[in-house]
């Protein structure tokens, strides 16, 4: 019945008409699965995840674990940090936040943006890596869910 008046008649939220669409799904998780499932271009590589893929564009200072948790932080709460290739011009790197949603809202708010002004860009996607492995806390590896710290790491 409120289908049917809402077909008819049409309903506004704060002025403005939605975009209502009804599917066959019966239930949320069913119909969210649906709709993950119907994204055009959407592919393993595209598709959320809580793990990032994140590409530092023109290095031109030290890229570390520290600086990379700085910026991803404010976002969602961070477990794990890799940076597993440096080059010249490149430094390839994952982060990997609890939940989706973290990681979603760090890729939104982070993704084209410069850590220094002109150089040092972020680009970020989701990563089809599920989890990190970190064996040691470093500049390149950080598991931030571990208090304890790796053998050759000292207490001062």
């Amino acid at each position: 019945m409120m289908i049917q008046h809402q077909e008819n008649h049409g309903f506004l939220i704060r002025f403005i008409s939605p975009d209502v669409c009804f599917g066959p799904a019966q239930d949320l998780p069913s119909a969210m699965a649906m709709y993950q499932g119907s994204k055009t271009g959407a592919n393993a590589a595209n598709a959320a995840n809580h793990v990032l893929q994140v590409n530092v564009k023109k290095p031109m200072y030290p890229i570390t674990t520290e600086v990379l948790h700085t910026i991803a932080q404010p976002h969602g709460k961070v477990l794990r940090i890799v940076i597993h290739n440096r080059a010249n011009d490149l430094i390839e790197s994952l982060i990997e936040f609890d939940c989706i949603v973290g990681a979603e809202a760090c890729l939104n708010a982070i993704n084209g943006a410069d850590i220094y002004a002109g150089c040092c860009t972020l680009d970020v996607t989701f990563s089809k890596a599920q989890s990190l492995n970190v064996f040691k806390n470093d500049d390149d590896t950080y598991d931030y869910t571990n208090n304890n710290p790796s053998i050759g790491e000292f207490f001062l």
